[in-house]
Parts: C-alpha cells; structure tokens; sequence
C-alpha cells in the first residue's frame, strides 16, 4: 500500500512538474491560418487604357483577334518570398459578351500581399495565347473573408458593332443619274433587304479595306422622324427601313461606298453607286449618340445605328397639318 502511494506521488509531481514548464515556454497558436478569394478579370486594352497608354504598349505585344479566345490564364504570383503558380478557368456569358470582359474562377489564398509576376492566356485546346509583360503586372491584397478582384488588360484587336436604319429622302428625288432602277415602280414598304459597300476611311482620306455586306434582312416601320424632333418640330413622320443585325467590324472611321435594295424574292429593286457622303466610327466597346441632319446620320458604337438616306420608293411625301403622308406615285 505505501509503494502504491509513494508511486503515486511520483507520477503526480512528474505531471506538476511537466505542467510548469510548458508554461514557461512561448505558446505556439496552432489555428488555421486565416484566408481570402482572388478573382481576375481579363479586358480588352484598346477599350480599358487612355489612348497615351495604348500607344506605349502595343508596340511591345502581340495582339489577340477575339479576347473570346482564351479559356485559361495561369498566374504566376509572390508571397513572402513564395512562388506561386495556378491555372484558372476564364468564363463569361457568351463569345459576344466575352468581348467586354472575362472572369476567372475563385483563387483560395493566404490573407497578405501578392505581387503578380506574370500570367499566360491558353485557349480551349490548352494551347499558348498570350504572354503578360511587365507593362501588365500590379500588385494587390488578398483580406480574411473577402474577394479581391484584379483587373488585367490584355491587347485584343478592337472591333465595335454597327446597325443600319434607312430613312426615304425625298429632297433629291429628281436627281437619280447615279441610280439604277428596276424595271418596275414600287414602294418604300417592298424593301426587304438591303446589300451594303463599306470601307475604312485612311487618314489621308482615301478609303481601304472594301467590305461587302449581303442581305441584310429589313423591317419596314412609318415613325416620328427623329430630325424634326431635335430640330424642336415634333410630330412629323416617316418612313424607316431597320435592320436588326448587328454587323461586326474592326474599330475605324467607315464610309458608306454604296447599297442595293432587293424585294421579298430577293429581286434587285435599285442600285445606288454614289449615295450621299456617310461617314460612321466604330469604337471599341463604346457607346455613343451622334446626329447629323445634312447625312441624316445617327451612330452609336457598340450598338450603332447609322441612318442611310435613300432616294429609293418613288413616293412623294405632303404635309397635311402636323402629319408627313406618304402617297405612291407611279414613275
């Protein structure tokens, strides 16, 4: 019985003894370290830089033909004197809203300051797209919890979209020397499609670069003309042909070069080789109102709507009090 205690005693000053010591050292906290989110996000240069700043880094990059392209980014980072590499998947709604910017998955990080030190496109086939350069890089600050988004630039051939309405002028009906009619009259309303001649303007003002748009499908409408109504004399209306297809094309000054109109047989109704002058601009992912009386021009970039006046539909036009009647009248 008495070693039984004495044995006790012993094991139970050993514990006190244990116990003080690993008070006297420094406790270690062993709870998991605190973390955050990535994101990146991927735009087009030409529309996300100034235009000094394009200037500078183009020359220095190769330039993609659609930012839809690319699938993956791989980014390369530093922590503490830590590399770090991951592959991300990129993502958006669609290739035409890929345009306007893509969204990588989700990173899971250590809370802290990273530096980019570079980051790879790869397309879907995992083949290489784009290599950064240091014009590319930044730094940024992953917080506990929180999502850090990080915008990167990418240099992608700029392109814009245009829409074409095409508006009846009446005010040169008699001068027609430069169109060919058909062999038939016919009216504003038989139009249901339209081929178009564009080209880009050089700043020399020579035109380039000739693009051959076919039928264009059209939807004929009789609406409040848009040019009184800036002019302050609303309550006038006319005839308007809208094409809903939104033509691509690269960013640029354009020029109208010619059109034809065709019936719902896709019969030639009249050729213009000589319109009047319209001039548009294309912008990379922009959005602008622009109006023009004399061309009867209205533009918007990225959704663009070019007004065309045609001399095409043998009407006349007469004004009976606040109202613009259109009456055929047989050539």
């Amino acid at each position: 019985m008495k070693t039984n205690r004495f044995f006790l005693c012993v094991v139970f000053s050993l514990l006190i003894a244990t116990f003080a010591t690993s008070c006297t050292e420094e406790s270690v906290d062993n709870r998991e370290q605190e973390y955050g989110y990535a994101q990146f996000k991927i735009y087009k240069k030409a529309s996300y830089d100034s235009p000094e700043q394009q200037s500078v880094s183009r020359a220095a990059q190769s330039i993609l033909d659609y930012l839809s392209d690319a699938s993956k980014i791989n980014v390369t980072l530093s922590f503490e004197g830590t590399t770090i590499s991951q592959t991300l998947n990129l993502s958006a709604a669609d290739d035409t809203m890929a345009e306007y910017g893509l969204r990588s998955d989700k990173l899971k990080l250590v809370v802290g300051n990273y530096d980019l030190l570079s980051f790879t496109l790869y397309d879907k086939y995992d083949e290489l797209l784009y290599n950064s350069t240091s014009e590319d890089l930044s730094a940024f600050t992953v917080l506990s919890g929180g999502l850090t988004v990080q915008d990167l630039t990418v240099n992608v051939a700029p392109r814009g979209r245009v829409q074409f309405t095409f508006k009846k002028d009446m005010s040169h009906f008699e001068s027609v020397s430069s169109t060919r009619a058909a062999s038939r009259s016919y009216t504003f309303d038989e139009i249901s499609y339209v081929n178009l001649n564009v080209a880009r303007v050089l700043a020399s003002g020579n035109v380039a670069s000739r693009t051959k748009i076919e039928m264009l499908p059209v939807d004929f409408s009789v609406e409040f003309d848009p040019n009184n109504e800036a002019n302050g004399t609303p309550g006038y209306q006319t005839s308007l042909l809208r094409c809903d297809s939104l033509i691509v094309l690269p960013a640029g000054n354009y020029r109208l070069l010619s059109y034809e109109t065709l019936d719902s047989e896709k019969n030639l109704l009249e050729a213009q080789s000589n319109p009047s002058a319209v001039n548009f601009t294309i912008e990379d992912n922009d959005k602008t109102d622009m109006m023009s009386q004399s061309n009867c021009i209205r533009a918007m970039s990225i959704s663009r709507t070019i007004m065309l006046c045609m001399r095409s539909g043998r009407a006349l036009m007469v004004r009976t009090g606040h109202t613009m009647v259109r009456i055929s009248h047989e050539v």
